[in-house]
């Protein structure tokens, strides 16, 4: 086996791999609560005082950003909440897909200027 076909193996099978995890993305709505790190800022400010870490929120979480995410709550309005989580994963994974062809290309313009 030549290098180049071991490295197209070892692609494919990681496109495999990330199918299979945006398929497998609705598994999170068996899961009870919200997830590590996803949570309100109420629901933060009962966390920390369960933990004895104050009774305030950090000022940059009280008048900080205001985000709107473009799936909020994974939801996609007009769909299925499964469904949601699904097309959630494949926006995720063609940004990421995106910044990373645009950081390939810079890293081979730079590699041509020198």
């Amino acid at each position: 086996m030549t290098k180049v076909t071991g490295w197209i193996g070892v692609i494919k099978y990681f496109y495999y791999l990330i199918g299979a995890m945006i398929v497998l993305s609705p598994l999170g709505l068996l899961a009870s609560g919200t997830a590590w790190g996803e949570w309100d800022t109420s629901e933060l400010l009962g966390k920390m005082h369960s933990e004895h870490l104050g009774n305030t929120l950090p000022s940059g979480m009280t008048h900080g950003v205001d985000f709107n995410a473009l799936f909020g709550d994974y939801t996609v309005p007009g769909t299925a909440l499964s469904l949601g989580y699904i097309l959630s994963a494949v926006t995720a994974v063609l940004v990421f897909l995106l910044l990373g062809k645009i950081l390939m290309s810079l890293g081979k313009n730079n590699e041509h200027a020198q």
